[in-house]
């Protein structure tokens, strides 16, 4: 009887930590008297502001962070999420001025802050060892040498998306927050097609950036949105295989898929492939009919979209080696916009003595390099190289270790014995997610970028349905005993 009782509380404690609640402050207020509070120090601040011009920008961001620190003290999960939806946005606009600051800068410093105050009321938060080796490698190779402006904008990035990810999985190590995640995503898709829709009306995307169409509204790099498309997709693609929100979701697919293809980024095109070729392995495994007849209309999308847009997709394409070899001529940089050439000037330049081979010549190496060699203020567009020439092998050795611990977070929920079938096939997606990544790390670089959040909700994702075998938020029947995908392909959902 003893042993039950104690068997009890353990699972009552177990469940209060994990269960996604409102952050409990010491001696907290009834909720009204707090809200009552907040408003009068909140109407305080916005009167420094409007009464002290010099003061102003200081009284505003108080404002902003005291009801930030207010809505993540109520809702804490959901004050990240909402950072994520928003990331659309900020990524057209990402250079509009905000009291000095660009969009994207107080984004990344939103999100950082918010992180920090979510783990400051958890507490009890660990970092895993390849990510804090990452972090403070790069900090540490960075902050005490030339460029410190650049080192902690880039460390700022950083340390965003790196921090994201083991909040996320805090937050999915329940069925709910998993739902939460998934429905995040989703809306971020829905945010993240609206945001291209305008961009394309306004001409601030793809063909107008390469100078493709006569239209132009303003300079917009297309990439950024891309990158997000791809690494978005696989959460869309989760939802028709798990069997929600199939017909919508898989509109929703086709609708990334071609803002992929008009934004003419060759990187995104790439990873996009790897993507989608995850998702036609899983389609061949599954009996769902669902799965078949979606990759069916993707690919009528795709070759709808390579024909319409034919002439420009060549034209993006014709400066690659492998493809300009075909049609004859030379190349005056080596092709994909002159990186083969200057990648190749990086890497002699990063191997010149040992110490740079170790340590690396520090934040903003590349783009000084480049800069004087070519007078242009560009940058290796590699995540691989530019953390070599950064922080030499030690920072590089670093990033692919933190790399081979993210895979082996996803093949071990792939081979987790104790998941459902629908787990074990989105995982396969989620690697195909993972290869996306890989794609525009190597191709384009997105490591240093704040985009990189999706990514961090992959991982945190994975991590997170590690912790519930059985009863995940793509689980039709939750806690039911789990059987390999290739043992019972159709346990899978099976309606349109």
């Amino acid at each position: 009887m003893a042993a039950t009782d104690r068997q009890r509380r353990t699972a009552l404690g177990s469940s209060l930590e994990t269960t996604p609640a409102r952050i409990k402050v010491a001696g907290t207020l009834p909720f009204t008297l707090r809200i009552v509070l907040v408003a009068v120090v909140l109407a305080v601040i916005l009167g420094v502001a409007a009464s002290r011009p010099e003061l102003r920008n200081v009284a505003v961001a108080a404002a902003v962070f005291l009801a930030l620190v207010g809505v993540i003290l109520e809702a804490p999960e959901y004050s990240l999420l909402a950072f994520l939806v928003a990331r659309p946005v900020v990524d057209a606009y990402v250079y509009t001025s905000v009291g000095g600051l660009t969009l994207g800068q107080v984004w990344g410093m939103g999100l950082l802050g918010t992180i920090l105050v979510y783990f400051a009321a958890r507490r009890r938060v660990g970092l895993p060892s390849p990510l804090a080796a990452l972090l403070l490698a790069y900090l540490g190779l960075t902050l005490v040498r030339p460029e410190f402006g650049v080192a902690v904008d880039s460390g700022f990035k950083l340390a965003s998306w790196l921090l994201l990810a083991v909040a996320v999985e805090r937050i999915c190590a329940t069925r709910h927050g998993q739902k939460a995640i998934l429905t995040t995503m989703w809306v971020s898709a829905i945010s993240l097609l609206l945001v291209t829709m305008i961009a394309l009306a306004q001409g601030r995307y793809g063909a107008a950036y390469y100078g493709l169409s006569e239209t132009s509204g303003g300079y917009s790099r297309p990439h950024a949105l891309a990158s997000l498309a791809v690494l978005v997709l696989p959460f869309i693609l989760m939802y028709i295989v798990a069997g929600l929100r199939v017909r919508l979701s898989a509109l929703v697919a086709c609708l990334l898929v071609l803002g992929i293809i008009a934004s003419f980024v060759r990187s995104a095109y790439l990873a996009a492939l790897a993507v989608l070729g995850a998702y036609v392995m899983v389609a061949m495994r599954m009996t769902a009919v669902r799965a078949r007849v979606s990759i069916l209309v993707i690919g009528g999308v795709l070759v709808f979209a390579a024909i319409w847009f034919q002439n420009n997709i060549l034209a993006r394409l014709s400066d690659l080696p492998i493809v300009h070899s075909l049609v004859g001529g030379q190349l005056e940089h080596g092709g994909g916009s002159g990186r083969v050439q200057f990648e190749r000037d990086l890497l002699v330049a990063g191997t010149d003595s040992l110490p740079h081979i170790l340590i690396g010549r520090g934040a903003g190496a590349s783009v000084r390099m480049l800069s004087q060699t070519y007078g242009l203020a560009i940058w290796s567009h590699n995540d691989f190289l530019e953390f070599f020439i950064t922080g030499g092998l030690v920072l590089l050795c670093a990033y692919v270790v933190f790399l081979a611990w993210v895979l082996v977070s996803l093949v071990r929920l792939y081979r987790d014995t104790r998941q459902s079938p629908g787990v074990h096939v989105c995982s396969i997606i989620m690697i195909g997610g993972y290869a996306g990544y890989v794609v525009l790390s190597v191709a384009n670089g997105i490591a240093l970028a704040a985009g990189a959040a999706v990514m961090a909700v992959l991982i945190g994702l994975t991590r997170g349905m590690l912790q519930t075998p059985g009863d995940t938020a793509l689980d039709v029947h939750p806690a039911s005993r789990a059987t390999p995908v290739d043992e019972a392909p159709s346990a899978v959902p099976d309606r349109l």
